[in-house]
C-alpha cells in the first residue's frame, strides 16, 4: 500500500466539521491499500488539523533494551 502526506490549508467545509477557521494549516493523508494480488482493497482520505497531528520519528541506531 501507499500513504502520502501532503501540507494543505482548511477549506469551508472542513474547517466546520473540525471546529477550525477556513485556511488554517492542516495535513491530508491519503492512503491507497491493495492486495497480494495488487488488487485495490481501500483508498481514503483524512485532513486533519495541523495544530492536532504531531509526527515523530527516531533517527539512527538504537540498541535493544
Amino acid at each position: 500500500g501507499r500513504l502520502t502526506l501532503e501540507a494543505t490549508v482548511l477549506r469551508e467545509d472542513e474547517a466546520r466539521h473540525l471546529g477550525a477557521t477556513a485556511g488554517e494549516a492542516a495535513f491530508l493523508l491519503e492512503h491507497h491499500f491493495t492486495g497480494f494480488d495488487d488488487r485495490p482493497l481501500s483508498w481514503g482520505v483524512f485532513v486533519c488539523r495541523a495544530d492536532l497531528l504531531r509526527f515523530e520519528t527516531t533517527v539512527g541506531f538504537e540498541a535493544p533494551a
